[in-house]
């Protein structure tokens, strides 16, 4: 074996190397984007407000509904994420580690019985405790988060019908 054979073959394997590393490196970058934005399995859901038609993911437990929308970069136009509580109170939702607004819709029975417009993100580095809550005037079961300035748009308000229907679990 020649040593021209001999440096194509230290080049071959330091390449490979690096492209493990990379691949290494890029599969840790996914895996912290995921973690990021709450890229678990998660039921999903259709929410008809009206004729309004919104695909959801359902937030159902306890862990769900603390982490919420937390982390994730935007919100797409027609998307939200359904929480429901275990029953009809006036509940508390927050906006940690938001990185966009959102409107919210309080539901409970047949119909909307609350919105609340435009939460503001949350300052920089603000701790837990100076995160503000929202709450409905009326007692709600489930809350939808959606992208700010929907409820506005669509005209959503106290008393308009609406229908849940629940699809399984997504592919996160």
């Amino acid at each position: 074996m020649s040593v021209g054979h001999i440096l194509v073959g230290l080049c071959i394997a330091a390449a490979l190397g690096v492209l493990a590393v990379r691949g290494a490196a890029i599969a840790r970058e996914r895996f912290a984007l995921r973690d990021r934005t709450n890229a678990t399995l998660l039921e999903t859901a259709t929410v008809r407000i009206g004729d309004t038609v919104f695909r959801v993911e359902v937030a159902r437990h306890d862990a769900d509904r603390i982490r919420g929308l937390s982390g994730r970069p935007f919100l797409a136009p027609g998307s939200g994420m359904l929480f429901i509580f275990d029953r009809e109170d006036i509940h508390q939702i927050w906006m940690r580690d938001m990185r966009f607004p959102i409107d919210l819709i309080w539901m409970s029975g047949e119909q909307v019985v609350d919105v609340t417009e435009r939460l503001p993100v949350p300052a920089a580095g603000a701790s837990e405790a100076d995160t503000p809550r929202f709450s409905p005037h009326q007692p709600a079961l489930l809350v939808l988060e959606v992208p700010a300035g929907t409820v506005a748009a669509l005209k959503i308000h106290s008393g308009q019908p609406f229908k849940v229907t629940f699809d399984g679990l997504n592919g996160g």
